[in-house]
């Protein structure tokens, strides 16, 4: 027997015994990937190219889970990216839907899925996505849901979870003493910390690394993170050429995330009669926002503005913890002036107006505006 032969041998008795012990296939393709690795460190290029054709075979089995209310985009998206790069690099993912039993269900919005596999007959996983939405708060009580992610999560490579997600990872204490993040709402309204005291919550990525588990920020975020596990088990240039092929602009590093866009800071519309929430702007950034609404109504501007500033120093004053400014006599008698602190500390302040639409009968714009103190001359 050749040098080169033993060692082909030696890799293919690693590996299919490590795979055969641990009855987990990810062992053994960590093992083939890292003696590719050693074999080129102690100098034996010639027989590199035979073991990576060994490693050709490779197949991670992705598990995506679903539930009734799934949010659509939290386990599509990823499935997309999967798929993608399964198509484009020799069917290298297995991907498949799973939930507790193998009926139809209805994500939000309506539509209808059969999952591929039951917790009870799926093959087992390397790449674990948990999508979020609405369904996430009733399935992360359910005991059978939560024994699934803790043992598959133990088997797995990586575990992803987009958007609230997070929570079954919260709930099953896998994001104690890790950092995180998810959707903006649930990071800024400090709901994830208090379900996993011990983590250090983000807010400024649109998904957070700590090594097996991966949290992503809401929606299309899941993307991003699907993108990064691609990275990461395939390499940079297959998981750009991913990005280009699905005609996504993946810019990890690009800063982009919804917690820390100023919109954050203005009274949620659901707070407001339905007549005042259809924007017709709605554009700032990290540091400021302006949204206008038209409003159609036989009403006057003071009497409109009579109600909204109503709002907002009642309840949604309280809400958003702003506190009104003494007027002055050059301010227009329908506008109010707000002053609040920021996430960071800082000063900022808000502007409500109400005025006619000029040439416009019936019809009113409503303007609302949030800055930073030091962009405040924006109000104006």
């Amino acid at each position: 027997m050749t040098r080169k032969t033993a060692l082909l041998a030696l890799v293919s008795i690693l590996t299919s015994r490590i795979a055969s012990a641990q009855k987990n296939a990810f062992n053994g393709k960590c093992a083939k990937r890292y003696l590719r690795v050693l074999l080129l460190l102690i100098g034996l290029p010639g027989i590199i190219s035979d073991v990576h054709a060994q490693t050709e075979d490779i197949q991670w089995n992705v598990a995506i889970l679903i539930f009734n209310d799934v949010q659509i985009i939290d386990y599509t998206g990823p499935y997309e990216v999967f798929v993608n790069a399964s198509a484009n690099n020799h069917n290298r993912f297995n991907i498949y839907t799973v939930a507790q039993e193998a009926i139809a269900l209805t994500t939000i919005g309506g539509m209808s899925v059969v999952p591929n596999y039951s917790f009870a007959n799926h093959p087992p996983p390397d790449v674990v996505v948990l999508p979020g939405g609405w369904g996430v708060y009733a399935a992360r009580k359910e005991p059978a849901t939560l024994e699934w992610i803790r043992k598959s999560a133990a088997q797995a490579e990586i575990v992803l979870s987009v958007c609230n997600g997070a929570f079954f990872l919260a709930k099953a204490g896998l994001l104690d003493g890790l950092e995180a993040t998810s959707t903006a709402g649930v990071v800024l309204s400090g709901r994830l910390q208090q379900e996993a005291p011990s983590a250090r919550i983000i807010a400024d990525k649109r998904f957070v690394d700590t090594g097996k588990i991966i949290t992503t920020a809401g929606l299309s975020s899941g993307i991003d993170g699907a993108i990064h596990v691609v990275s990461k088990l395939l390499g940079p240039g297959w998981a750009q050429r991913v990005a280009n092929d699905m005609e996504y602009n993946w810019q990890p590093e690009s800063g982009y995330v919804r917690a820390q866009l100023a919109d954050m800071y203005l009274p949620p519309p659901y707070l407001f009669p339905p007549g005042l929430r259809e924007p017709v702007r709605y554009q700032g950034g990290t540091d400021h926002w302006e949204t206008q609404t038209l409003v159609e109504t036989d009403s006057s501007a003071a009497q409109v503005f009579a109600q909204v500033d109503g709002l907002l120093s009642g309840k949604v004053a309280q809400f958003l913890k702003w506190s009104k400014l003494e007027e002055t006599p050059s301010v227009p008698s329908t506008m109010s002036r707000w002053t609040f602190t920021g996430r960071e500390g800082k000063a900022w302040y808000a502007m409500i107006q109400v005025r006619a639409v000029t040439g416009e009968e019936h019809k009113l714009m409503m303007t609302m505006k949030v800055a930073r103190n030091d962009v405040a001359n924006w109000l104006n």
